[in-house]
């Protein structure tokens, strides 16, 4: 029976007032629109969880797009992240092509952009925000107009002028090639040879002290042919002029030389921290270096000593080999080209992001966040060195559909926990322009588990470029990148809170503890192994491994109690003495190593007694079978010949997660001292119900729910051969964590059941429907059925956004109350936020499906109010106004060029319009937003919203309910 149709009488509907009068202390109940889950916990990691706070907050980065900056919108920003429940902003300064509009008057440095800065640092104190920025103006490295030409990155170059021997030479070597941009040159060498096709190192002459000052040459030669190389360097010319607005555009630092690095801190970041005042180190808490897009750098004024130092033999002879020359044969060569590489990942790492974080750290409670990799351009350091630096590590991820980024969270959480940091930040959810304003919280859902289950457990969403013009919405974009997350936002403050409650407290649960894994990967390069399925690892380079990982009770344990069952060497037959004599000694206390046996070293350091330490261990340690049996040496074994999978089964090493093979599930493991701490993430966006098992005995599972802050535990679970084994029901892209507490909790409820028989009674018919204001729509109107907005034939409704009330009264037999255990109120499709409300009393809002709450304690039987608040995305009213005579100024159509068929995504805003910036009513009346960047046109087709149905009420028999 259609519950609209109950009995003869007509029903009154009206528009639903929350009543403060219904206040009820449950999970499910709230008044007004809010939830609050705060209850009795039995344990601090309970209450954490169902109250987290502090680092356990998402952070958000907060870009100011050339100088478009006031002060009104920094306060209605910081308020609007507070409200949501963010820990903070990562403030960026944005220029080049995703911010063509400007303001004059603010310059970086400049008395306004100086009290705009120190203002904002002041708001995020006020309001307990932490506040973190860029170390330079845009988003790569380290740059400035205050940056010397002698103190920015170099590179070596060089001439070559070919000599008759037997005869004396006195003229002018040619200088090398430099930009006249910057017309800095030093010289480095002289350097001749004889030409041939390979030279030996002692046919090599230094004829440094005979090149005079101008650059003449006065040297007689040797018989033959000879090649007399001029070797200098200069500027790169690398500058930041493509992401920072012009007034902060220059050059870039040389990131290899510490005295470069400190005369930059000198500048911009100290500038910052006297900003920010007694503020610096508190509320002003981070600095960031964002991923390394600055391209190659290969020399510095220092480059010679510090090669020395780090290789124990002269760069100069063999600096012949990067000017195309091979000396002393090939395999020489290029052991010289790996000793160099090395020495310049090593200069990054050391004298650039170690030095930079040092730098930062002398002011007391400051730190530096850094993602150490590189995107575009390639990098010259190595990640896996450079990963050891910082206070914290940050990788990136993008929306789907996008696979940009995810290669740097494997590796960046490897660094994280090898190094002993508690926190891996991730700049989250990057949006391509294809889908700009196209997302919801569900929609993020499932992408922001994955990279949690990657080691992710701090979010800085990309991102909320800053509004200077808060009552115009949608507002400023970042050009055409980025997932928009501001009060710009419908779903900002419906959907939004619940949604980063939701992330809060699976950060806060990721937090504890420490990574739990079984492999431990030794890797000659960035990269990411595919793991055995069941079994989790971390990626270490060599440097780590040696310096930080010793043997304990059998297993390869860091200084912080993580630890793993088994070393993976990389497949390959070099390896350096340093590293032969540290696997030779976790060999013998106890470790298992899996790999492949060395032959000789990689460096030409102490060549060639280096390859005879190497094959000495190599016999040492491997014996000199090649057979592939485990050979013991001291305490441990080492095998190598077999695959990882059978090596693990014959160690009696079972798979810490087990799931029926074709289950999409994806899970990581946290170890804790109170609890073994496991979340589990279904990538399918359909329901999902699997049987699972955990290699944990003796404790009982509970499931801890991040969605609604619900503790249960399952219905039924068998221990069998040392493992737990339950079954585990899904929601589309549902998740859940596992909790294996010492002391467990006896008073938990269990579990819903998945199969619940009920009597469901639908609610069809007509309702009311009272949209937000100023939005085009009309105030109320009637509905006589539910339908998507964008098919009524109102256009106020078709082209609405925002968030509209459905109202409506049913009667309720007074039978199916008493005999229900629990009623529910199932939405079906809703598009994209609803909060229910019955007779005055407001439940949790639901942010993805399934769209059901439990509304017991406010159902009665007779009459019942129901209100359904809903709120939608922002195309529908983009597209909307795009039928409106247009105000502003476009710039050219942009193509996005990485589709597989570029495709034009928009026009960005030419300027800023003068009723804009002078406060004046817009000419185009008919118009509801304002954004700066044009994603839709006027025949783009409308998206689905509202309240799509069916709706039913669902009466659970008493005894069936969880």
């Amino acid at each position: 029976m259609a519950l609209g149709r109950l009995g003869s009488r007509s029903i009154n509907r009206r528009v639903f007032l929350a009543s403060a009068a219904s206040v009820a202390c449950a999970s499910e109940i709230t008044p007004g629109w809010a939830v609050d889950l705060r209850t009795a916990a039995p344990d601090p990691l309970a209450a954490g969880f169902q109250s987290p706070d502090g680092d356990a907050r998402p952070l958000t980065i907060w870009q100011w797009m050339n100088g478009c900056v006031s002060r009104e919108g920094i306060t209605a920003d910081l308020e609007a992240f507070k409200r949501a429940g963010l820990g903070g902003v990562q403030q960026f300064m944005i220029g080049g092509e995703q911010a063509i509009i400007d303001d004059p008057t603010v310059k970086i440095l400049n008395p306004k952009w100086r009290d705009l800065m120190a203002f904002a640092i002041e708001e995020c104190a006020r309001l307990g925000l932490s506040f973190g920025t860029h170390n330079s103006p845009g988003w790569d490295s380290s740059a400035g107009p205050w940056v010397a030409v002698e103190q920015s990155m170099q590179k070596l170059v060089w001439s070559k002028t070919t000599v008759a021997g037997q005869a004396r030479f006195e003229g002018a070597l040619a200088r090398p090639d430099v930009d006249p941009t910057w017309n800095l040159y030093r010289d480095v060498a002289v350097l001749a040879a004889p030409e041939g096709d390979v030279v030996a190192i002692g046919d090599i002459k230094d004829l440094t002290s005979h090149m005079a000052a101008d650059g003449t040459l006065n040297w007689t030669a040797p018989p033959g042919q000879w090649a007399v190389f001029r070797f200098g360097h200069t500027a790169n010319g690398r500058t930041n002029a493509g992401t920072s607005p012009p007034s902060g555009a220059g050059l870039h630092c040389d990131m290899m030389s510490r005295a470069a690095v400190e005369a930059y801190w000198t500048t911009y970041p100290t500038d910052i921290i006297k900003l920010a005042g007694a503020h610096a180190g508190r509320a002003l808490a981070r600095f960031e270096i964002d991923s390394y897009e600055t391209g190659p750098q290969d020399w510095t004024p220092l480059m010679r000593q510090e090669f020395a130092k780090r290789r124990s033999y002269d760069v100069l002879p063999w600096l012949l080999v990067l000017a195309g020359r091979t000396v002393a044969g090939k395999e020489q060569s290029e052991r010289f080209r790996r000793d160099w590489s090395k020495t310049i990942a090593e200069l990054f790492a050391n004298n650039y992001y170690g030095y930079i974080t040092e730098l930062a750290n002398r002011t007391p409670g400051l730190e530096m966040l850094i993602e150490p990799y590189a995107t575009g351009r390639g990098a010259p350091f190595d990640s896996l060195a450079v990963g050891g630096e910082g206070n914290q590590l940050m990788g990136e991820f993008w929306q789907a559909p996008s696979t940009w980024g995810w290669d740097s969270l494997k590796p960046v959480s490897s660094a994280a926990h090898r190094s002993g940091k508690r926190l891996v930040y991730a700049e989250a959810f990057t949006g391509q322009p294809p889908y700009a304003w196209r997302q919801d919280p569900y929609a993020l859902k499932a992408t922001g588990d994955r990279a949690f289950c990657a080691g992710v457990n701090r979010m800085a969403f990309h991102a909320a470029a800053h509004n200077p013009w808060p009552k115009m919405k949608p507002g400023m974009t970042m050009g055409w990148w980025g997932t928009q997350f501001g009060p710009g936002q419908t779903w900002w403050e419906h959907g939004g809170p619940e949604w980063i409650t939701y992330l809060t407290r699976c950060q806060y649960m990721l937090q504890q503890g420490v990574f739990a894994a079984d492999l431990c990967y030794l890797l000659n390069a960035s990269g990411t192994p595919k793991m055995p399925k069941g079994y989790e690892g971390d990626i270490f380079g060599e440097k780590d491994l040696i310096e930080r990982v010793s043997v304990r009770n059998g297993r390869l344990t860091l200084p912080d109690g993580a630890s793993y069952s088994a070393l993976i060497l990389p497949d390959s037959d070099l390896m350096t003495p340093e590293l032969a004599r540290k696997i030779r000694q976790l060999v013998a206390d106890g470790a298992l190593i899996i790999g492949p046996k060395p032959v000789r070293s990689p460096s030409l350091t102490d060549y060639p007694a280096c390859d005879n330490e190497v094959a000495r261990i190599a016999a040492e340690v491997w014996g000199e079978s090649a057979a592939s049996t485990p050979r013991a040496y001291g305490k441990g074994r080492i095998v190598w010949g077999k695959s990882l999978e059978v090596v693990l089964k014959e160690a009696a090493i079972d798979p810490d997660v087990e799931f029926e093979a074709d289950a999409p599930l994806r899970w990581i493991h946290r170890s804790h001292a109170q609890a073994e701490i496991y979340f589990l993430s279904n990538a399918k966006d359909a329901p999902l119900a699997t049987t699972v098992s955990f290699r944990q005995n003796g404790r009982t599972p509970e499931l801890w729910h991040a969605d609604t802050g619900t503790m249960t535990r399952p219905r039924e679970w068998s221990v069998a051969g040392g493992r737990t084994h339950f079954n585990l029901s899904f929601d589309a892209s549902g998740s859940v964590f596992v909790v294996f507490r010492a002391k467990p909790s006896g008073a938990l409820p269990i579990q819903e059941a998945g199969d619940r028989a009920a009597v469901t009674l639908p609610v069809d018919g007509a309702w009311d429907l009272s949209f937000a204001p100023n939005m085009g729509a009309p105030r109320k109107l009637a509905i006589k059925r539910l339908a998507s907005w964008s098919e009524h034939s109102v256009p106020g409704v078709r082209y609405f956004s925002g968030t509209a009330t459905y109202s409506k009264e049913i009667e309720i037999p007074s039978s199916l109350v008493r005999k229900a255990g629990q009623v529910i109120i199932d939405l079906g499709r809703v598009k994209n936020v609803a909060t229910v409300a019955v007779n005055g009393t407001a439940f949790r809002t639901l942010w993805k499906p399934p769209f059901r709450v439990d509304v017991s304690k406010a159902l009665r039987p007779g009459t019942n109010l129901i209100e359904v608040r809903v709120t939608n995305l922002w195309p529908n009213r983009l597209i909307g106004d795009e039928q409106e005579p247009d105000d502003c100024v476009w710039g050219e159509p942009k193509k996005f060029p990485f589709g597989a068929k570029p495709a034009s995504v928009g026009r960005p805003l030419a300027k800023i319009p003068n009723w804009l910036a002078q406060g004046r009513p817009r000419p185009s009346a008919g118009r509801r937003t304002f954004t700066t960047f044009k994603f839709f046109s006027s025949s783009d087709p409308l998206h689905e919203s509202g309240l799509l149905g069916p709706v039913t009420v669902d009466f659970v028999p008493r005894g069936q309910s969880g």
